[in-house]
């Protein structure tokens, strides 16, 4: 049994890393341009804006993604790596990613469904997210919100309420939506 709960967890870890590594390609391919884009177009400029305060409504607000992205680019540029700027969003990227399909699988197999779903699942959600950079940029607050999203969504379904107020509280300085997680246990509770 427990060799059986290793192999599925190498395995959802696995699809997790190439569907990140998938999703990060594709979404890349959408912006052209991706290095111009990433180091010297909108996706910096907006990452400047909201760092100086300076970005319009409500985008200056959104501020723990950009905040945690600029750490990871510090410290690639600390290391020496080449383009930390570039080397910064799209690692970022790749783990917020990471994260959402594996909490997206322990979201899924909580409510029941077996491996096969599962993966069906994360498959759907790999491709949706190939389509996320519609008139967009790369929105590491909107990703950053889904991972919050499923947090509370795993803490309700394993009767953690008590997480909801961290949750809640770290998505806050993240995105103004956050303000509905604790509608999340609310609704939990009526049925």
């Amino acid at each position: 049994m427990q060799s059986q709960v290793g192999k599925l967890a190498v395995i959802i870890i696995l699809c997790a890393v190439l569907f990140s590594l998938l999703t990060v390609i594709i979404q890349l391919r959408a912006l052209g341009d991706w290095f111009v884009y990433l180091e010297e177009g909108h996706q910096i400029k907006r990452h400047t804006a909201v760092l100086q305060v300076t970005a319009p409504s409500p985008w200056q607000y959104r501020v723990l993604s950009e905040y945690l992205v600029e750490g990871v680019i510090l410290i690639l540029g600390k290391l020496g790596l080449p383009h930390p700027v570039a080397s910064g969003f799209i690692l970022f990227r790749f783990f917020q990613n990471i994260l959402i399909f594996i909490f997206a699988t322990l979201y899924y197999r909580r409510l029941g469904l077996n491996t096969y779903i599962t993966l069906i699942g994360l498959s759907f959600l790999a491709w949706g997210m190939t389509h996320s950079l519609y008139d967009s940029d790369l929105q590491f607050n909107t990703y950053s919100d889904i991972i919050f999203y499923l947090l509370a969504g795993i803490a309700i379904l394993y009767k953690k309420y008590i997480w909801i107020i961290p949750i809640t509280s770290l998505a806050a300085l993240n995105r103004e939506t956050s303000g509905f997680i604790p509608l999340m246990l609310l609704i939990d509770g009526l049925y």
